[in-house]
């Protein structure tokens, strides 16, 4: 079920064009021209660059942390040493990055 403020993601899986509610994807990973989408209910690899994928998701809780990586920031769990954990995955934080993903998190 999706929330009816955002427009559901489709990812390509063979010839089936499949619906992913954005709010249940924890992290891509990208690797040369494919990407790993690791949602909450499993994983799937699409063919695809980072640049293109960084293009096409325009919702404000994503966002890139390494050359390799965006994050949903909603599944942060703790963030120490340069690795930001997400629900049961890690993803390195770049240095190019880090300002712009801690101006999305609330610090107090």
């Amino acid at each position: 079920m999706s929330c009816p403020l955002y427009r559901p993601l489709f990812l390509r899986n063979g010839l089936r064009l499949v619906a992913y509610n954005p709010f249940s994807i924890i992290l891509i990973e990208a690797d040369d021209n494919y990407a790993t989408v690791i949602t909450t209910s499993g994983k799937q690899c699409i063919r695809c660059t980072m640049k293109e994928i960084e293009d096409k998701i325009v919702y404000d809780f994503f966002c890139r942390v390494h050359r390799s990586f965006i994050i949903n920031i909603n599944y942060v769990k703790y963030i120490e040493k340069g690795l930001i954990n997400l629900d049961k995955v890690d993803a390195p934080l770049q240095k190019d990055y880090a300002a712009a993903f801690f101006s999305k998190l609330l610090i107090l």
